[in-house]
């Protein structure tokens, strides 16, 4: 069995105002390998205070999803002795308010 880590790491700044709901939702995803990933919640979601430069969770969705696909697809091609060129994929996540989500 294999474990997998994300470290999540998110401080309050000064002058910023928790309890109001101003604040900035900027924070970084820390991976085991040393990676360290600068990110936010959407804009749509927060509007100003989002980073728009970091990544948001439902873009990092969007690329774990696009990520296994193309390794699936590599694994597939090597295991029929295809020759691979170089693989770019672009992929799009939407997101649909439902109805209920807006109900108190």
């Amino acid at each position: 069995m294999a474990t997998y880590t994300a470290d999540v790491h998110w401080t309050l700044k000064d002058g910023e105002d928790f309890l109001k709901g101003r604040f900035s939702r900027g924070h970084t995803v820390s991976f085991d390998g040393g990676i360290v990933v600068p990110a936010s919640a959407s804009p749509h979601v927060v509007g100003k205070w989002a980073v728009e430069a970091a990544v948001d969770p439902e873009e990092m969705l969007v690329a774990a999803l696009s990520n296994c696909h193309m390794l699936s697809f590599l694994h597939a091609a090597r295991l029929g002795a295809s020759a691979s060129p170089p693989i770019e994929i672009t992929r799009k996540g939407r997101w649909r308010k439902s109805r209920r989500a807006s109900r108190p």
